[in-house]
């Protein structure tokens, strides 16, 4: 875990990625220290890059911020002097202790969730129309157990030019870059965020590169590994539900024989959504006992949800495309 200095809250991410198909698990282990004013601010203005020395902007906590050089010469957004107070930084609900006999445990204060949760969820995430197969969250596959879904477009979609949007408001809090694909402009991005009730959601295969403006400065000193899903803290940025993530997926070719890569090297168009409730146990892992043992030993097995269920008016048109079975739904 790289946490870097000013981080807010609490998570170490330890990514496990087999078959090019997520997961970042969570082994949440410590608390970081208070983001110092100023660090990374341009994490916050979402849609404006700094890219003029004086620029002015307002971030989402209402602070001033002006564009400066940086040490290295570059251009990023500081917390002018006198721009209004730093704010508290949220802290992340909820701490995996690392087994699941201790299981996930509330260490911060957070208001209680809807009784319905779709009501925090309001946007699809993706556009459906473009999608060709949804594999449902919860199953065995190829290398291993998938708590989250598979979302698949078509091999002949423009360039996996695909908008992926928040499906809910939230905070950015973690996110991985790793080079899977061998080819140029392939890296991808596992990005991980929490409502303020605690409910977690994420995404895997978003095309780095091809982040949000917002997104793109928040994980811009994020490394990028080799076949390594790690995850890094950030400084968190709040979304609303619908705004804009990233603008592709997948890979537009790739390295034959590589994990995410298909037989004819390309193109593999994709993107993995998964949502997680640590308040209980889902009702697979509460009505068998064994459902935590063998291949289900991750952080989110035991509290994905059906995300399927969160988004009533297109439920019907999802599970058209639904794909193989569940534990969740």
């Amino acid at each position: 875990m790289h946490g870097r200095a000013g981080s807010v809250y609490l998570l170490l991410m330890r990514g496990v990625h087999v078959g090019g198909v997520i997961l970042s698990v969570g082994l949440i282990a410590g608390l970081l220290t208070v983001v110092g004013q100023g660090a990374h601010a341009a994490s916050a203005v979402a849609g404006k890059p700094c890219k003029v020395a004086g620029q002015e902007a307002t971030d989402a906590q209402g602070r001033t911020l002006v564009c400066k050089k940086n040490r290295k010469g570059r251009l990023v957004w500081t917390v002018k002097k006198g721009g209004g107070p730093s704010p508290t930084p949220p802290q992340a609900p909820y701490m995996w202790w690392g087994t699941w006999a201790d299981g996930w445990k509330q260490v911060a204060p957070a208001p209680p969730c809807p009784k319905d949760l779709s009501t925090l969820f309001t946007r699809l995430p993706f556009d459906l129309d473009d999608v060709t197969g949804i594999v449902r969250p919860g199953h065995q596959g190829d290398s291993g157990y998938k708590p989250h879904s598979h979302i698949r477009y078509s091999e002949s979609d423009a360039d996996g030019r695909q908008v992926i949007y928040a499906p809910a408001d939230g905070w950015l809090y973690t996110a991985a870059r790793y080079r899977e694909a061998f080819t140029p402009g392939n890296d991808q991005v596992i990005l991980s965020f929490f409502t303020e009730c605690g409910v977690m959601w994420g995404f895997d295969h978003l095309r780095d590169g091809q982040l949000s403006p917002a997104m793109a400065a928040a994980v811009a000193n994020v490394p990028v590994r080799d076949m390594d899903t790690q995850g890094t803290n950030v400084t968190p940025v709040w979304v609303k539900a619908g705004d804009v993530l990233a603008t592709a997926v997948g890979a537009t070719n790739c390295e034959v024989g590589r994990p995410l890569c298909i037989p004819s090297g390309g193109p593999n168009y994709f993107v993995d959504f998964g949502v997680y409730d640590p308040r209980q146990l889902n009702e697979a892992a509460l009505s068998d006992p064994s459902f935590l043992t063998g291949p289900n030993v991750g952080a989110y097995e035991g509290i994905a949800v059906c995300w399927i269920d969160l988004f009533p008016a297109s439920k019907a048109a999802i599970e058209a495309k639904a794909l193989g079975e569940s534990d969740y739904c």
